[in-house]
């Protein structure tokens, strides 16, 4: 009998699923949570044989859980319950072995769990835990003003493979947020509501700063050549392209 834990901040959403799955003698719900850390907890407890982990729990915890649910047990299988926005090479890219898109239908949880269960240990546990390209799961630090364009960030960074470990909106934040969060990675607007943050690090240039990408409006070569004299490692102009994103995090790590 295969042993599953499902992981979902709506229990209604849980329920739903475990009736599905349990109509059947072969499967059995463990554990059914709402929490990444509870999810954890469960599968150290259970060792289960599937994950089913909701990619809208909040504050982006499905894109944080499911590389610690790996390292815990390597060879679990996690499918990931998306809405539609995800894609599977994003889905695996972050370690899940398959997806699935809500709403869930009956037939559809069938064929994923018998595709997932059928599939070797080894191959299991030897797939990628992060985003191509990048080294290991990145802690980034996301500085915008504007909260539609930091919430977009934040979910970029998340199906990158990233961890967005901290936040801040103005420049009097940016040292104590990075000196707090300690990230590997710096995504940083130029126009903050306290002054241009190209200004600021000219003027400190004593301030530690990680690989840093600049995003900005401005495509102009003096806003550029003022970005890369401030020691920034890449430059993306909005709107922010998911593609773009990628590639920038990838020059500005390899230029560290």
């Amino acid at each position: 009998m295969a042993t599953i834990v499902l992981v979902d901040d709506v229990k209604a959403a849980r329920l739903l699923v475990q009736r599905t799955l349990e109509r059947t003698a072969d499967w059995q719900v463990v554990a059914s949570v709402a929490t990444p850390a509870e999810a954890i907890s469960a599968c150290q407890t259970h060792r289960p044989d599937v994950v089913f982990v909701d990619m809208n729990l909040p504050a982006q915890g499905a894109r944080m859980v499911i590389s610690p649910l790996r390292h815990v047990h390597p060879t679990v299988r996690i499918i990931a319950v998306c809405t539609g926005d995800e894609t599977e090479a994003e889905i695996k890219a972050l370690g899940a072995q398959a997806m699935i898109t809500k709403p869930v239908s009956a037939d559809e949880l069938d064929r994923v769990v018998l595709r997932v269960l059928a599939m070797s240990d080894e191959e299991v546990a030897n797939a990628p835990r992060q985003a191509a390209g990048l080294a290991s799961i990145l802690r980034v630090v996301v500085v915008e003003d504007d909260q539609v364009t930091r919430r977009m960030l934040t979910r970029m960074v998340g199906r990158l493979g990233g961890d967005v470990v901290g936040e801040a909106t103005a420049l009097t934040e940016l040292e104590p947020t990075l000196r707090e969060a300690l990230p590997d990675l710096l995504l940083l607007d130029v126009n903050l509501s306290d002054g241009s943050s190209l200004d600021f690090l000219s003027a400190h240039p004593e301030m530690s700063l990680p690989p840093t990408i600049i995003i900005s409006s401005h495509a102009d070569r003096p806003t550029v050549e003022a970005a890369l004299r401030v020691g920034a490692g890449a430059y993306v102009l909005k709107p922010v392209q998911p593609s773009k994103l990628a590639e920038a995090m990838q020059r500005a790590m390899q230029a560290s």
